[in-house]
């Protein structure tokens, strides 16, 4: 049986006027989604005409994202696409998919419009809004 290796304590290499706070990497387009990943994020004008790097569908004029740094590095992607990249598929988050055992539902709904699927199934899980509920407002 091998020994555990001892770890000697050093003090910090950096001392803490060299401490600089990390600069931001990302840069969004359109509506600022409230996200920790947007807190000091670069904003953009929409780059309108440009091909989302996961949908290939042209971005428009209020389109929402950001720009990817996988795969295609630095392509303007959608903010639902971007999230459906990062969650997985809207049967992934309701648990049924190969990850729980169960084989996947085929989808025959567009990159985009799953992510805007697995948008809408975060926010009503949060409670923040829902179609429904709004439907039911727009009624009432």
């Amino acid at each position: 049986m091998t020994e555990p290796m001892e770890i000697e304590e050093t003090d910090n290499p950096v001392e803490d006027d060299q401490y600089q706070e990390p600069v931001n990497p990302v840069v969004y387009f359109g509506a600022k989604w409230d996200s920790p990943q947007f807190d000091g994020a670069t904003e953009v004008s929409t780059p309108v005409g440009g091909v989302c790097g996961y949908c290939s569908e042209l971005i428009d004029d209020g389109d929402a994202g950001t720009f990817s740094n996988f795969g295609i590095v630095n392509a303007p992607v959608h903010l639902e696409c971007m999230l459906r990249a990062a969650l997985g598929s809207p049967a992934h988050l309701r648990g049924e998919c190969s990850c729980s055992g169960a084989e996947e539902p085929e989808d025959n709904r567009s990159w985009r419009e799953q992510g805007a699927a697995v948008i809408q199934m975060i926010l009503d899980k949060q409670g923040i809004f829902s179609n429904t509920d709004n439907k039911e407002q727009e009624q009432g």
